[in-house]
């Protein structure tokens, strides 16, 4: 939440025992941004740069999880959001603002997911079906991809 993805692996690095691989969509807000869930590898989430990271745990457990059924708002231009998170540096502001704005999609653009729509039980799971089978395919052409 407000914060880089890479940054944060790295920085709890030493403390990870398990992985749940997970993306998102991000729609920009009048106070932030939603974070929409989507099929792996096509978000904003940096997978090649976080396998290269846990590059020397091979048996590092990692699962798909892609069960985040309703966007979440990161308030950050409200002052109040904060309170629940640490306070970050500039510096950490700015990489995630270079994550963030490239793939940005506009507000005006319906970020909810067809659970948040309130879809049927058939067309949820044809799309967390779809989202999955795409999970699955990016990773197999990530996963055979040449390490550092």
């Amino acid at each position: 939440m407000a914060e880089s993805p890479v940054a944060f692996a790295r920085r709890v690095k030493p403390f990870v025992r398990n992985v749940h691989l997970k993306d998102y969509h991000v729609f920009l807000s009048a106070t932030g941004y939603r974070l929409s869930t989507c099929a792996i590898g096509e978000g904003v989430i940096d997978f090649p740069t976080l396998f290269d990271l846990f590059v020397d745990q091979p048996d590092l457990p990692m699962s798909i999880e892609l069960g985040a059924r309703q966007a979440r708002h990161v308030e950050l231009l409200e002052e109040d959001w904060w309170q629940d998170y640490p306070p970050r540096g500039l510096r950490d502001l700015v990489e995630l603002l270079r994550i963030v704005f490239p793939k940005a999609r506009p507000a005006s653009d319906d970020y909810r997911i067809p659970h948040e729509r309130g879809e049927g039980a058939e067309a949820l799971r044809e799309y967390e079906l779809a989202e999955f089978r795409r999970s699955v395919e990016y990773l197999r052409r990530v996963a055979g991809r040449p390490r550092s």
